[in-house]
């Protein structure tokens, strides 16, 4: 063979090799597999095609409800395929990826994911023009888009007060740590000063007493 077709063959096989070992790697470890396939979905996304885009996530989908990655990780997942069929106008891929990412947000307690859910059921119901609905996931979405910062306003108050309250205390118990050390100055002072008196007085009368 000319040296040149079996450099070319030899790269073949490297590459098919290099693949063959990705796919060892993916099914001994489905973690890796989970964020590769979310790099490149995230590549596809803004600079490819938004269908594959979909096809990954799709898959890292499927990774989580068969637990080969970590359950929870599905939310994150939800997120961006919804994100996707919203802007792609697919309304009932929306809608049915949509009632998972809530139903699956709400399992995992995640607040601000469910305020999301709220946006996009809001956004949902608008471009249906179902305005009575939209009006109620509006109202649902700032009640706990406000209730949310509440906590955290009510935490971080919370958090700045219980340091003051330490500071204060602690400036209490400086200052009167300090004036019972006076006190105690005042009073050790004033007992030598009686027991002098004391001592002097009975000096002079043991002295008048001898004469």
């Amino acid at each position: 063979l000319h040296p040149r077709v079996r450099r070319q063959r030899q790269m073949c096989i490297e590459t098919d090799l290099d693949l063959a070992q990705q796919k060892r790697s993916y099914i001994s470890n489905p973690y890796a597999g989970f964020v590769i396939n979310m790099s490149k979905a995230f590549a596809e996304r803004y600079f490819g095609s938004e269908e594959k885009a979909l096809s990954l996530l799709k898959q890292n989908l499927s990774m989580a409800r068969s637990r080969r990655v970590h359950p929870d990780k599905a939310v994150n997942v939800l997120s961006e395929i919804t994100e996707l069929y919203e802007k792609r106008g697919q309304q009932d891929s929306l809608q049915r990826y949509l009632d998972m990412y809530y139903t699956e947000s709400v399992r995992q307690h995640q607040n601000n994911l469910i305020v999301d859910c709220m946006r996009l059921y809001m956004n949902y119901h608008i471009q249906h023009n179902n305005l009575d609905s939209a009006i109620i996931y509006q109202k649902r979405y700032f009640a706990l888009k406000d209730s949310i910062l509440d906590i955290r306003n009510f935490m971080a108050t919370t958090g700045m007060h219980t340091q003051i309250l330490k500071k204060k205390d602690k400036t209490t118990i400086l200052k009167q740590s300090s004036l019972i050390s006076r006190q105690w100055t005042f009073l050790i002072v004033l007992i030598l000063f009686v027991v002098s008196f004391a001592v002097a007085r009975l000096y002079f009368c043991l002295l008048y007493t001898s004469d």
